[in-house]
């Protein structure tokens, strides 16, 4: 049964709880700090994992998020803030190990945007972990781009700032990227959304 108490009142225990954690790891209290790792690993290890192209480079990637987590974790000046900015940070770690082999995964064509519709479709008949799993086998540069628009919602303007490459090249990623998972989804029997693409 849901508390008929005001959204506020029922937030509060969440939110003083990550103001007492934020502030006993900013003391460097260990186990504090594993109660915050502990709170938001699973976060990190899913956006790791959307971004990288294996197992051994996801868990690669939640390391070092997790590093610069715990490294700037005085810049987070409000607790409520924390867990988008863990987010920010997650992103921000796998773009950062992607942009690193960024000549082998940029294709500098121009094609035009398909319909977003069939992502909406293709939820209602695959689970979660499908769906990663083929978003996971697209090419480095593909996945990126389809992340961080599709999923994350940035625009084309932010990803081209972010990754140094042109508006143009990031809506081609996002072209070819969608062909591909419609080609994938269509080998395991969706095919609901051609007529829209």
């Amino acid at each position: 049964m849901v508390s008929a108490a005001p959204f506020e009142a029922r937030l509060f225990p969440y939110m003083s709880d990550l103001r007492k954690i934020l502030r006993k790891c900013l003391q460097g209290n260990r186990k504090y700090q594993a109660i915050l790792y502990d709170r938001f690993s699973a976060m990190v290890m899913a956006i790791c994992s959307r971004y990288s192209g294996s197992a051994e480079q996801a868990e690669d990637v939640f390391q070092e998020a997790f590093l610069k987590i715990f490294q700037n974790l005085d810049k987070v000046k409000e607790a409520e803030a924390l867990p988008g900015w863990i987010k920010r940070i997650a992103i921000n770690t796998a773009i950062d190990y992607l942009k690193l082999d960024k000549a082998s995964w940029i294709s500098e064509s121009t094609q035009p945007d398909g319909d977003d519709q069939y992502y909406a479709q293709m939820v209602d008949k695959i689970s979660t972990e499908e769906i990663i799993a083929i978003i996971n086998e697209l090419p480095e540069g593909y996945r990126l781009v389809f992340n961080l628009h599709t999923v994350d919602g940035y625009s084309h303007k932010e990803i081209s700032e972010r990754l140094d490459i042109a508006e143009s090249t990031s809506r081609s990623q996002l072209t070819y990227a969608k062909r591909l998972l419609q080609e994938k989804l269509k080998k395991i029997g969706i095919t609901r959304y051609e007529s829209v693409i």
